[in-house]
């Protein structure tokens, strides 16, 4: 399978990181801080429907992204 690949400054190939899966997975690092950060100050429907989002925002990077990533 062709991976993807960019020329790097002395000629050599550097694999080049694909930006959706790391966007989601930056963005369920997030959604966590959140829910941690609103169970803080009691929050709890806000730290619920971010735990949920984060959860969803990983079964969607896994499913669409990650036999892409294993190949």
């Amino acid at each position: 399978m062709h991976r993807l690949l960019w020329q790097g400054p002395d000629d050599s190939d550097v694999p080049m990181v694909e930006l959706i899966p790391t966007a989601l997975a930056v963005l369920a690092v997030a959604l966590f801080a959140t829910a941690l950060l609103a169970m803080t100050v009691r929050n709890f429907q806000v730290a619920g429907f971010s735990f949920l989002s984060a959860s969803l925002v990983i079964y969607i990077r896994e499913t669409r992204y990650g036999s892409r990533a294993n190949a």
